[in-house]
C-alpha cells in the first residue's frame, strides 16, 4: 500500500503482540472495531481456557469469526426469500405460456 495523505495508523495489541497498521482514514474505525472484537473474543477464550497458548487462541478466534461471517452471508432475509418465491412463480408462469 503506497503511503497516501488519506492514510492513518491504528495501534493495538492482540494476544501480547503489538501491531501498528496503516490504513485508509475511512477504514480506521472498522479496523479499530475489528481489533477490539478479536481482543474481546480472545480474552474471553483465554479466561475460560487458561491452558491455551496465544497462537491456539488466535486460531480459534479466527475460525469462530470466519464461521460467523459465513453463517451471516448464507442466512437469507425474509425479503430475499419472498424475492426468490416471486422469481420462481414468474418462471413457472413463463414456462406454462410456452
Amino acid at each position: 500500500m503506497a503511503e497516501d495523505q488519506n492514510d492513518t495508523f491504528v495501534q493495538f495489541t492482540l494476544f501480547g503482540q503489538s501491531f501498528k497498521l496503516r490504513c485508509d482514514a475511512t477504514q480506521k474505525e472498522k479496523l479499530e472495531k475489528a481489533a477490539a472484537t478479536i481482543e474481546a473474543k480472545g480474552a474471553q477464550l483465554m479466561q475460560n481456557n487458561p491452558s491455551l497458548t496465544p497462537i491456539q487462541v488466535a486460531i480459534l478466534v479466527a475460525l469462530d469469526l470466519e464461521s460467523t461471517k459465513n453463517d451471516t452471508i448464507t442466512i437469507t432475509s425474509p425479503f430475499e426469500k419472498q424475492a426468490y418465491k416471486l422469481i420462481h412463480n414468474m418462471k413457472d408462469n413463463l414456462n406454462k405460456c410456452k
